[in-house]
């Protein structure tokens, strides 16, 4: 098992490097930091529940008593599992990622003395981290679907059938009739985490959307300050050259 990173606040160089921001007056990139590491903070919360309900299904599919509703809504689970764990990995990523370089930053601040400027994290290189992530959510939305779409076929089944052959011949031989109840109970289980998973992506789709448009702003404005000091530099450069030929 990998060993899991502290909480990302609880570490110490996340704390030095805001500290080095405020006293540089550094508030946009402080505020922009926060709002990504509030964000992994998030998702991690609801990667580790999502985690936790989907080991609840499965050993809930695996106490089914049909074969082959247990066999397929078992191959369904297995998937969501994968699909899970590769967006946990992903965020893991990202979140090693801003601490590597974090921690890069504040040594190379240290080293450098008083006369220092701390190197800051550029938000829009974790864009297509993020939107890696984003896709890694929709595959296991619609992994989620496949799974309450076959649920809700099963236990529509099970309370239809109030009579079947077992319990026909049950009867004709003075036997009780088979009770359905503890797979009904069962799949009344599965149809409510399956729904609790799906509701809890769409939220943490909605949230990814939100960062993802975030990282876009801060990339545009990077871009338009780039252009604006290079088109300064430009005209700069011009009055210079024009200044030389009036000399000339």
């Amino acid at each position: 098992m990998d060993k899991q990173l502290p909480a990302i606040y609880n570490d110490p160089y996340i704390s030095e490097y805001f500290k080095i921001l405020y006293k540089e007056h550094k508030e946009n990139k402080i505020n922009e930091t926060k709002e990504l590491l509030d964000y992994i903070s998030n998702m991690e919360k609801k990667i580790d529940y999502m985690t936790s309900e989907v080991l609840e299904l499965k050993n809930t599919i695996e106490q089914l008593q049909n074969p082959t509703i247990r066999e397929t809504m078992k191959s369904i689970t297995e998937d969501i599992k994968k699909t899970v764990d590769n967006g946990k990995k992903q965020l893991s990523d990202i979140k090693s990622n801003i601490l590597s370089s974090v921690k890069e930053y504040v040594n190379q601040f240290k080293q450098h003395g008083k006369q220092a400027v701390i190197k800051t994290i550029e938000i829009s290189h974790f864009k297509v981290a993020l939107r890696k992530f984003h896709r890694s959510l929709f595959k296991c939305v619609n992994k989620t679907h496949l799974l309450i779409n076959k649920c809700d076929a099963v236990t529509n089944e099970l309370r239809n059938t109030k009579m079947n052959f077992k319990n026909i011949g049950a009867i004709i031989m003075g036997k009780p009739p088979v009770n359905k109840r503890p797979e009904v109970n069962k799949m009344n289980f599965i149809q409510k985490t399956s729904r609790s998973m799906l509701s809890n992506l769409e939220k943490m789709i909605a949230k990814t959307s939100k960062m993802i448009h975030q990282v876009d702003n801060i990339d545009k404005k990077s871009v338009k300050s780039e252009i604006k000091y290079l088109e300064s530099k430009t005209a700069e450069k011009s009055i210079k050259n024009k200044m030389k030929e009036k000399i000339r």
